[in-house]
Parts: C-alpha cells; sequence; structure tokens
C-alpha cells in the first residue's frame, strides 16, 4: 500500500515537473512580447522579478514571518545565491532575448550544466570525469553551430546567453550549499525576495513602472503578471513540491521540456529565423544537459513520500 502511493506521488511528481518547466519555457515567448511592446531587456527582467516579489507576498502572508527564522550567518550565502543566480540570471537571459531571441537564449541558459562541472572543479576541487569532459566538448561545439549563420553574429546577445547559464549553475551550486541548513521553501522566499529588493533600486525598474503605469494597454499588463505568476511562482511552486516526492536526479532530467518548449515556441509564434546549424546546435547543448542529468546517480523512489 506504501508503495503504491509512492509511485502514485512519484508519477505526479513528474507531471509537476513537466508542467513548471514548460512553464519555465514561455519566459522567452513572454519577454520577447514585452520587447515588442517597447520594454528593454533589463526592463522585462526587473518586471518579472518585483512583481514575482509582490505576488508572492500578497498570496502568501506568512512569507515574510517564516524569514524570520533565519540566523544572520545564513544571509551571505542567501544573498550571493539570490543575486548571481535569480538577479544576474534573470537579467542576463532577457538582455540575450532582446539581442538574439527566445530559441539561442535557452539554449544558452542550458549551458549551465558545464558550468556547474567547471565550477565543482576549480573551485570545490572534484575530479572531472572523462563523461563531464566529452559532455562539455559537445556543449562547445554545439554553442559553436548555433554561432554558424550568415547573418551578423550578436555578440552581445551570445555572452549575455552565456552568462545567464553560469548564473543558472551558480543558482544550483549555491543553493545545494545553502540546503545544508535552510529549508527548501526559505530558500525559494529568499531567493526570490532578495533579488526582487535589489531590483528596487535600479534605474531601469522605475523607467519599467513608468512605462507600465502610463503607457501600457490590458494585454501588456496580462503579459507582464504571467510572466511573474506563470513563468515564475508557479513553476518554482510546482518544482518544490514534485522534490518531496522523487529525486532531484529525476527531476532534472525532466526539466529538458523547458528549452524543448521555448525552441517549439519560437519557431511556431515568434517565426525566429534558425537555418539548420542552429537547430543541430540546439540539439547538442540539450542532449549534454541530459545526458549529464542521466549520468548523476540515481536514488530510489522514496518511500516515506
Amino acid at each position: 500500500m506504501m508503495m503504491a502511493m509512492a509511485k502514485q506521488r512519484y508519477f505526479l511528481g513528474c507531471v509537476f515537473v513537466v508542467l513548471a518547466a514548460s512553464c519555465w519555457g514561455l519566459i522567452g515567448l513572454l519577454g520577447a512580447k514585452l520587447n515588442q511592446a517597447g520594454f528593454s531587456g533589463l526592463e522585462v527582467a526587473s518586471l518579472r522579478i518585483t512583481l514575482a516579489s509582490l505576488v508572492l507576498i500578497l498570496v502568501s502572508p506568512f512569507v515574510l514571518s517564516s524569514l524570520r527564522v533565519l540566523q544572520r550567518k545564513q544571509l551571505p550565502l542567501l544573498s550571493m545565491q539570490s543575486l548571481l543566480g535569480v538577479f544576474l540570471m534573470t537579467v542576463c537571459y532577457f538582455l540575450a532575448v532582446q539581442h538574439i531571441g527566445a530559441a539561442l537564449s535557452v539554449a544558452l541558459l542550458y549551458t549551465a550544466p558545464v558550468w556547474s562541472m567547471l565550477l565543482a572543479h576549480f573551485l570545490l576541487k572534484e575530479r572531472m570525469s572523462l563523461s563531464g569532459v566529452m559532455l562539455t566538448l559537445i556543449t562547445v561545439v554545439g554553442v559553436a553551430l548555433c554561432l554558424n549563420t550568415s547573418a551578423p553574429l550578436n555578440w552581445a546577445g551570445i555572452v549575455f546567453g552565456l552568462l545567464s547559464g553560469f548564473s543558472y549553475a551558480c543558482f544550483g551550486v549555491l543553493g545545494k550549499k545553502a540546503l545544508n541548513n535552510t529549508p527548501p521553501t526559505i530558500l525559494l522566499y529568499s531567493s526570490v525576495l532578495i533579488s526582487g529588493m535589489a531590483m528596487l533600486f535600479m534605474p531601469f525598474f522605475h523607467s519599467a513602472m513608468q512605462k507600465i503605469f502610463t503607457d501600457m494597454t490590458p494585454n501588456i499588463w496580462m503579459v507582464a503578471l504571467m510572466i511573474a505568476v506563470i513563468g515564475t511562482l508557479l513553476p518554482y511552486t510546482l518544482y518544490t513540491k514534485a522534490l518531496q516526492w522523487m529525486p532531484a536526479t529525476r527531476a532534472q532530467v525532466l526539466t529538458i521540456f523547458e528549452p524543448l518548449t521555448a525552441v517549439l515556441l519560437a519557431a511556431v509564434i515568434l517565426h525566429e529565423p534558425l537555418g539548420w546549424p542552429q537547430y543541430v546546435g540546439i540539439a547538442m547543448i540539450l542532449a549534454s544537459a541530459l545526458f549529464n542529468a542521466l549520468a548523476q546517480p540515481q536514488n530510489s523512489i522514496p518511500s516515506n513520500a
């Protein structure tokens, strides 16, 4: 009976992760829509983080009170995890979307597993396996193919895309360290709210607020709320819940639906012009990320889920 219930929860966890990844895959499309409405990449990033923070406080009144349990010694690591893994990643990702489109941006975002291996090797002195080296080479070749285009390269977009992948890796590495003495829910709250507070002091936040309160239509308001709720809070909530019912390594494999959703929407809705080298390069980067997740030690289904 317990095993049957654990399997049901495991299946539900898989569904939650797929839904979360699909929601994350919408971010590039929604960001591109805001770019078309006159928002810069920086302004889109500020809207995502600040609106997500506001909605989180409104729907979860106990958020601020729950953060009071944090000790002062936890704040430096949590702040670094939020500012590098949420603030910087969001800013770089939306700048990449503005310059090179959603499809290539999400592909470069998924260089994160390679950055994670490099960070672990050079900072944590972890040994890099042969498979890790091969996956790194596959990713490098994939990025090179993404750059194989007859159109002039937008190097700013490429750099921002790679920086978003690096920041995404920092989010995972620092988050894993923070979880040693911080509950997952508190980590979620702090990562969103710390970046939200930091964003309030950015000049592009104020220009975004001026635009959205003076010049924008209800449709743009809807897109902005969607990027905060459907593209941020909902997937993070689903993913956090899923991790209670399934191993993190299994969940990581299923997040491949994020870039697949982003690339499909970019091609079908945004009509982004990609040639076969770009599609092959994107496929290589995503395959490298998938194989990296599959290569992680697998845990059994938790019987006490």
